[in-house]
């Protein structure tokens, strides 16, 4: 089960590089809006996962609530594809 959430935490992270990177490029306010969103969920789960062992071991507690998925993100990854017909070639 670790290092499936290891592979979970490294896939959000490259996803994240990958919108860092197109975002200049960004044809919809959408996309724009809703990457960032993703980005700042990817950090926080991220970070929250790699603290895991260490909160255990001082006897530590996570917050009462997990880092919440933007689940408009693949909607505007649609928009985004559509506004830009080179990418639904590629």
């Amino acid at each position: 089960m670790k290092q499936r959430l290891d592979s979970l935490a490294e896939n959000y992270t490259a996803i994240a590089t990958l919108i860092t990177a197109y975002l200049p490029n960004a044809k919809t306010q959408e996309f724009i809006t809703e990457a960032n969103k993703f980005k700042a969920y990817a950090a926080a789960w991220r970070d929250r996962w790699n603290s895991s062992t260490e909160l255990y071991m001082a006897g530590g507690n996570y917050p009462a609530a997990s880092p919440t998925l933007p689940m408009i993100f693949a909607t505007a990854v649609q928009a985004e594809i559509a506004a830009a017909p080179d990418l639904a070639t590629t």
